[in-house]
């Protein structure tokens, strides 16, 4: 917590960092106690086409939630879920070795810009093109990173990552092709 606290209220900045960093947790208080309001008042804002949009994904949201409870093997979802997101972290944290100045951060470090990726990537950009690169350097500044190192390690942890789902997916769309040709055929 000690990091955490010295990241947003330290009076020096660290070197290769401009300005304060009290404008991130004035943001996440805002976006927090915004989206504590749209909870309160949502049914009286429904005239409002942008409350309309975001309850519309809220509902959603709930909808998903909702249909966990109707999953046929549910052991067998989560297990698939834990590995896939073991493997994201695990992806992440090997990236800290591909440059110098990341290879020595720790599992938090890694925990830490997993999180805070997955919240960038979720943004609405296309692949998390320019969220991602944004926002891993901020994390990468709360374990003594510079920016500009937190950058190179950002670009390179998303080439990566875009180079798996590339891969992956012309494998998985492949198997795909040829498993239907096959059930078509018997």
């Amino acid at each position: 917590y000690d990091t955490i606290t010295e990241f947003f209220v330290s009076s020096k900045d660290k070197p290769g960092e401009g300005g304060s960093k009290m404008w991130l947790l004035i943001l996440l208080g805002s976006l927090g106690i915004l989206g504590i309001v749209f909870l309160i008042f949502r049914k009286r804002l429904d005239h409002i086409k942008i409350f309309n949009r975001v309850n519309a994904l809220y509902e959603s949201f709930l909808e998903g939630i909702k249909g966990l409870t109707r999953i046929r093997r549910p052991i067998a979802f989560f297990v698939h879920s834990v590995v896939i997101w073991v493997c994201y972290y695990l992806m992440v944290y090997f990236c800290f070795y591909c440059i110098p100045q990341t290879s020595g951060l720790g599992a938090a470090a890694g925990l830490t810009v997993l999180v805070t990726s997955t919240l960038a990537v979720v943004l609405p950009s296309p692949g998390g093109v320019g969220t991602f690169h944004y926002f891993v350097p901020i994390a990468l500044t709360l374990y003594g990173i510079d920016a500009k190192d937190g950058l190179t390690y950002a670009t390179i942890a998303h080439a990566a990552q875009m180079l798996m789902f590339v891969l992956f997916g012309t494998i998985s769309l492949i198997s795909m092709i040829i498993l239907q040709r096959k059930n078509l055929s018997e």
